[in-house]
């Protein structure tokens, strides 16, 4: 039981980290074109628009800052860049 509580809570620190990323880029003039954007390549958690360029957002929470750097694996780059190929061939 306690690893379920553990998962929902992780899962709700998670939305929740997102929210406020959504809200920080929209008070630097960003708009939010998807959230949580799946392909069958991987996901990218936010999508937004500024000036007509387009940034793919991977949040991560931690409660330390000393390893931000290595949170994400070159994997997981490489999927979320073919993830946002993706998107730009769907939505030209």
């Amino acid at each position: 039981m306690m690893k379920l509580l553990n998962i929902k809570t992780s899962y709700n620190i998670g939305k929740s980290a997102e929210n406020q990323a959504c809200e920080y880029l929209v008070k630097q003039a960003y708009k939010i074109v998807a959230k949580n954007y799946k392909t069958k390549l991987g996901e990218i958690d936010i999508l937004a628009e500024k000036n007509n360029t387009l940034v793919a957002v991977e949040v991560k929470y931690r409660g330390d800052e000393e390893n931000l750097p290595y949170v994400i694996m070159p994997k997981q780059m490489a999927r979320i860049q073919n993830s946002l190929l993706l998107f730009i061939q769907n939505n030209e």
